[in-house]
Parts: C-alpha cells; structure tokens; sequence
C-alpha cells in the first residue's frame, strides 16, 4: 500500500504542536491555581491528573481526522494511526513525569514562611542527596558574607605552595613531555587520590573528635599533653604515631596558611559554637612540639600546617567530609596551571630525574639457584 508521507508528515507535525502546547498547559495551571487562587495541593493535585485523562479524550480526534484521509483505494494509511498511538503513550508518560517534578515546585511556590520551606528542602535532601558518609546536604543553606570570605580564604590558601609537593611535581612532569593541559591535571588529581597526599584535614577532625571524646578536661594542658604523648607513641589513636596537623615537609618553623586560617576561624566558630574544638586545637598547637621534642629527642622542630584548622571551618560551614579532598583539589588547580604555564613556556625541557643506587652490590644469581 502506497502512504501518503505529505499527510503523514503533515498529521504528525501538528500532533508534536498540540502536545507541546499541551505539556506547557500542563506545566502552568497547577501553579496559577495554587499561587494566584490559593487552591489547596490536594486540588492542583487532582487537577494535574484528570488533565491526563483529558488527554487521552483528544487521542480519537486524531484518530477521525486520520479516517476521512484514505487512499485511492479507500483504505486507511496504518502509519498515522500507529503515529498516533506510540505519541499517545509519550505523551501521557510525560504528563506523569512533569507532573512528579512539578510536585515539589508548586508546593514550594504556595509556601512563604520560611520554617515550612526549609522543612521541604530537608525532606527533598533527606530522599536524593545523601553522600556516601550519610552526610546531607541542605539546599536551603545560606552563608554569611564572613563564611563565604572565609571559605574563599580557604580556597586560596590551599592553591598552591612551592613546586615540590606531590601533586604539583607530578603536573610539572607530564608537562614537560608536551602532554595536553587535561592529562596533566588529571595526572595531579591521580596523586592527590593517594592516602599520603590527601585527606589530612580529615583525620584532624577524627583525631580531635577522637581526643575529646577520651579527654576528660580538653582545657587542662596537662591532660592534653598526656594524651598526645601517648599518640606519639601508637598506644592511642589510629596506631600511626602521627599527630595529624603538625608537621610539614617545608614549613619548619610556622606556617603561614595555618597562622591565616587561625585567626580569621576565631570568630566564626565563638559564634557557631564550635569555641571548645578550637580551642583544642589551639593546644595541640602549643603543645604538641613540646611533645615531640621530648619523645624524639632530635633536632627537628614542627609546627601547625594548613590542615589544623581547614578541617574546623569546613565543618564549620556545613560542608560534607566526602568533598574535604575535592576542594583540596579546586583549589589545586589554578595553583598547577601556573605551574605547568611556567613549565612549558620557560623550561622546555623533559623532567627526567635521576636516581643513584645506594644498596651494596649484590652477585648474580642464576635462574635455577633462585
């Protein structure tokens, strides 16, 4: 049977019209029924579905326009009918699926105390956006101008400091072998992923939650002192002997990150409450190098880095532990694009480190004897 494909493009395309016509009115008039009418959401409720079963009145519309056009030997053209019916079956699973999204949008939109809108956002959060430490999320969060400096304060001081450090060597790397601007950051993203170059304000805040929960007075410096000596020598703790938060590879002496995100995350956290956890890691600052000195008995001196206290401001601002590395890693970045505009625009030259065996030498053993 020969189709008359001007019809059929013809009877499809306006049927595509209707529908998206369709799908607006049925986007739109719950909305104006609840804003503009005060209509209560049960109502806008059953509006929203007898408007699809509305729909499917128009589907045999379609159907008798289809009928009066037939071919020259008077027999139906099954192609539009069955145009008409799998867009019948869009169209209604659309109208339920708009129809779900919108759920929310019109109850938010009828609702202008702002208790009542925080209590959706918390119940849409507690359903969708958990992460996988069970953290939530609130979508109706705010943050002061002083949080937001802060956080950008943050952000900044982590971006970058000196060529040395993993991540920012290992960009520098692949940027001297002419590699793309992508698989160079995402080489310093692969070395960030390791356990010894991440996370670090995270177990700070482990450990100070830890030490506050086995201290009976975090103000007594005795107790503290105690306690710390006892970490350092992997009878309390996570076994590591380290005192997370102390310690840096450069910053020997101080550390100006720390001293920055010290004094600005005072005020913040007297006036959130948190005045208890910074003040013992303000301790932890003050004694832990007495500590070390007399456990370890040598030169070195150590001082508070940069993840004392990021860890407190981030916890601080109701950010999830789950992105703690990830912001590590956003602030990172502009940090290794000017590393790797300096590597490719001054050096060109492969990095290609040398490494001098310091082993005694050994005689060859054959295969057999192995």
């Amino acid at each position: 049977m020969k189709l008359n494909y001007k019809r059929t493009i013809f009877v499809g395309f306006a049927f595509f019209l209707i529908c998206s016509f369709w799908q607006a009115y049925d986007n739109t008039i719950p909305l104006i029924l609840t804003n503009k009418f005060g209509m209560s959401q049960a109502w806008s409720g059953v509006i929203m579905a007898l408007d699809n079963v509305l729909a499917l009145f128009m589907l045999p519309l379609f159907g008798a326009i289809s009928d009066k056009h037939r071919g020259k030997r008077g027999r139906r053209t099954p192609f539009i009918v069955v145009g008409t019916l799998i867009a019948a079956v869009m169209l209604i699973a659309l109208s339920f699926v708009d129809n779900a999204q919108l759920r929310h949008l019109s109850d938010v939109s009828a609702i202008d105390d702002p208790a009542a809108l925080e209590q959706i956002y918390d119940r849409q959060a507690n359903e969708t956006l958990l992460t996988p430490s069970g953290d939530k999320f609130v979508l109706s969060q705010k943050f002061t101008q002083e949080e937001a400096r802060l956080l950008d304060l943050c952000l900044l001081v982590h971006a970058d400091h000196g060529g040395g450090n993993c991540s920012t060597f290992t960009c520098r790397v692949l940027s001297s072998s002419g590699t793309d601007t992508y698989a160079a950051i995402s080489s310093a993203i692969g070395a960030l992923k390791g356990p010894k170059h991440r996370g670090a304000n995270l177990k700070v805040m482990h450990q100070l939650d830890y030490i506050l929960e086995n201290v009976e007075d975090p103000s007594n410096d005795d107790e503290v002192r105690e306690f710390l000596r006892k970490i350092l020598r992997k009878e309390r703790g996570d076994g590591s002997g380290l005192i997370y938060g102390m310690g840096h590879a450069v910053y020997t002496m101080s550390d100006p990150r720390a001293q920055i995100l010290k004094t600005h995350a005072k005020s913040l956290a007297y006036k959130k409450g948190y005045d208890e956890e910074y003040e013992l890691l303000c301790s932890i600052e003050r004694l832990a190098p007495q500590v070390f000195a007399e456990e370890k008995h040598g030169p070195k001196k150590v001082c508070a880095n940069v993840d004392l206290f990021s860890g407190l401001i981030y916890r601080m601002l109701g950010i999830s532990e789950d992105l703690y590395t990830p912001l590590f890693a956003i602030a990172r970045v502009p940090g290794w694009c000017a590393h790797r505009v300096e590597e490719v625009e001054f050096a060109n030259r492969i990095i290609r480190p040398a490494y001098k065996y310091l082993g005694k030498p050994q005689e060859y053993v054959p295969l057999e004897k192995r």
